[in-house]
């Protein structure tokens, strides 16, 4: 083998090192990305989660306050309406 030849094929070689090392550091970032957007996807996906969970507990609570007032309007008829009879 001649030099020549021998510094082409090292030439070649870091060449092909220089793609490789650039072709992993692509695949990484776009792993890395990729692995981002899943994290702020389920992020999101918890902030809803969150949200429609304190939505029903209001909810819940409101229902709870108009039956709590309802029957209240009713032992005060209930009342009344025994008072009136005595």
């Amino acid at each position: 083998m001649t030099e020549k030849n021998r510094r082409e094929m090292e030439r070649q070689a870091i060449q092909r090192q220089d793609r490789e090392r650039e072709e992993r550091r692509r695949k990484e970032e776009m792993e890395r990305r990729r692995r981002e957007e899943e994290q702020n996807r389920f992020r999101m996906q918890q902030i809803a989660i969150d949200k429609q969970k304190e939505k029903q507990k209001e909810e819940e609570i409101r229902i709870s306050r108009l039956n709590d007032a309802h029957l209240d309007e009713l032992e005060r008829k209930q009342r009344e309406q025994s008072q009136s009879q005595t």
